[in-house]
């Protein structure tokens, strides 16, 4: 009987400039080097059934990284823990793992939007008139290139909110909580340069992805 394995976890300082499809390739020799029975896609090119919830950008560190992992087996969610955790390279660290309905949706398509700390590496004057003229307007236009196709993009829509966490002559920090539904996907870098802040010099971390309600399973 198969199973599908919900993981949550942190991706460290160790593995901060470590990019998205390098990331997914370190999840699957984990769960090889740890010898659970992976389930594979059919076809002439077979590959695991591995699904990160979101890319994170290259840079950025997060304690909110999800990942579904399909098994052939049931196995009890002790053991896949520990096993993981023995097999897991430096730079992650797993936080929960669940068990999940197999008929829920995809992880990219139960995610809703994110939550990004950001502090800032170098002072910036006037942040709460600066953010608070961000979230006034009504349109910040960016402009995109893709495919070769410039686009207009209002990245106000991707915005929900713009907190001030702290701002004294030590630490400035924000947290922002942006859409990450497909189409609308706010980043908190594109977000601060619009806003006058650096963001070469702004650490990011996530630390939460809020999904649409899915079922967990029990484990006996």
């Amino acid at each position: 009987m198969s199973m599908r394995v919900r993981t949550k976890f942190s991706k460290t300082e160790a593995m901060r400039f470590t990019g998205h499809l390098d990331l997914f390739r370190a999840l699957e020799r984990t769960v090889r080097r740890a010898k659970l029975p992976l389930t594979y896609s059919q076809g002439f090119n077979p590959h695991p059934k591995i699904s990160l919830a979101s890319a994170l950008p290259l840079g950025f560190t997060s304690e909110a990284e999800f990942a579904d992992i399909f098994l052939d087996e049931t196995l009890p969610l002790t053991e896949i823990d520990q096993t993981l955790i023995n097999a897991l390279p430096s730079g992650i660290q797993i936080n929960e793992i669940n068990l999940v309905d197999p008929k829920e949706p995809k992880l990219q398509n139960s995610l809703r939007s994110s939550i990004f700390s950001a502090i800032l590496g170098e002072p910036f004057p006037n942040m709460e008139k600066a953010v608070l003229n961000f979230l006034s307007a009504e349109e910040v236009i960016i402009e995109k290139i893709k495919k070769g196709k410039k686009r207009l993009i209002n990245i106000r829509e991707f915005v929900h909110t713009i907190e001030i966490i702290e701002d004294n002559d030590n630490k400035q920090e924000l947290r922002l909580h942006l859409s990450a539904v497909e189409g609308k996907t706010g980043r908190p870098d594109v977000i601060l340069e619009q806003i006058g802040i650096n963001p070469l010099s702004t650490r990011f971390h996530r630390t939460d992805l809020i999904f649409k309600k899915y079922s967990l399973i029990e484990s006996s």
